[in-house]
């Protein structure tokens, strides 16, 4: 039996048609719910699985992909163990509650790899090697860095801090996160990254994402 993709307590009878459609292997992720209730009530999260498979690039740089590594896409790609460290913050309750929600960078590469989409989780491996480096080494004190809450895009994979940074402090419970790459928000979730562990009755460390000033870099450029 298959149980429902959302509540996780009756059997599935009903398949996403757009999942069939997109050949998604439900092996690898269920796309099953009991009811079309319970699939409308899920819809916001469930969504972004749609949105791994729709991505214009995905055919061409899936297909150099296996010419170049005889159908392996995954070895050319490294996600460093660390990005487990980076939590995916759910947008509301029910993204909070969703079984295939990705908890963290880690789980987010999977997700764009079992999709097969290379091009987002390229971008995902490109953009967090700063950070990556960064919480295992410290600043190098020569850099300019900027510091801020940061988010992860569905559309295209990008993680780091967007370009309405100064509009997604903590308490900003109702902004969107624009993504500095590709310029959209409908898709995006904010990070939190974990720098430690809590003991009993203590709240685990944050620490603040960190990254090249890149309003400093677009200055530079057009001076």
């Amino acid at each position: 039996m298959t149980s429902c993709a959302g509540c996780s307590e009756r059997e599935a009878t009903l398949k996403c048609p757009t999942c069939v459609k997109l050949g998604v292997n439900p092996s690898e992720i269920n796309y099953s719910y009991c009811s079309q209730a319970c699939f409308k009530a899920n819809w916001k999260s469930h969504k972004k699985i749609h949105k791994s498979f729709e991505s214009a690039a995905l055919a061409s740089e899936q297909s150099a992909v296996r010419s170049k590594l005889g159908g392996d896409m995954t070895n050319s790609l490294s996600f460093s163990p660390k990005l487990a460290s980076i939590k995916v913050t759910p947008n509301d309750p029910v993204e909070n509650t969703d079984k295939n929600f990705p908890r963290n960078l880690h789980n987010a590469s999977e997700i764009f790899l079992l999709t097969g989409n290379v091009l987002s989780a390229r971008t995902l491996s490109s953009s967090t090697t700063e950070i990556i480096k960064l919480l295992e080494n410290g600043p190098d004190g020569k850099s300019t860095m900027k510091l801020g809450r940061a988010v992860i895009c569905w559309e295209c994979g990008y993680a780091g801090i967007p370009k309405n940074a100064d509009m997604c402090d903590k308490v900003a419970v109702d902004i969107k996160g624009v993504c500095w790459n590709c310029g959209r928000d409908g898709e995006t979730n904010f990070l939190k990254i974990v720098g430690g562990e809590g003991g009993e009755g203590k709240e685990v460390e944050e620490v603040p994402w960190m990254e090249k000033n890149k309003d400093l870099e677009v200055e530079g450029e057009s001076s």
